[in-house]
């Protein structure tokens, strides 16, 4: 992956005023969607739960961005960021894919797939949650 540099330098991240109203908003939809991946993560197939648990981590990554004045128009962007933070983007970015294979390419997830990425989110969002301006 490419640090977040490359990503400003080909325009694939922005800067644009800080907005500290969009990155609470985006935040809080993060904590909702990880809520609703806990919630279905033994009813419902675990793709969704994969699914779910990916785009909670994007958007608790791009609430911080909108803080600090970026718009990202990349997934791989997005995490790219997390080294700034020196928070551990490979198992993101792993899921960043499985996510794509199940959206894309009709790929499934298995219950311990979804465990994983339910205990990854868990943990991403609670820590990106402590970067967030108050």
């Amino acid at each position: 992956m490419r640090d977040f540099g490359h990503y400003i330098s080909t325009n694939d991240v922005r800067k644009q005023s800080p907005d500290k109203l969009l990155a609470a908003s985006t935040l809080q939809a993060a904590k909702d969607r990880l809520r609703l991946a806990q919630a279905i993560h033994r009813t419902q197939d675990p793709k969704f739960v994969v699914e779910n648990c990916y785009e909670a981590i994007l958007e608790a990554i791009n609430s911080i961005l909108y803080a600090k004045g970026y718009a990202s128009y990349s997934h791989e962007a997005s995490i790219a960021y997390l080294d700034l933070l020196d928070l551990p983007a490979s198992g993101v970015d792993k899921l960043r894919k499985h996510r794509n294979g199940i959206k894309y390419y009709g790929e499934g997830a298995m219950a311990t797939e979804a465990e994983r990425a339910l205990t990854l989110a868990e943990s991403m969002i609670t820590k990106l949650e402590s970067f967030h301006p108050a």
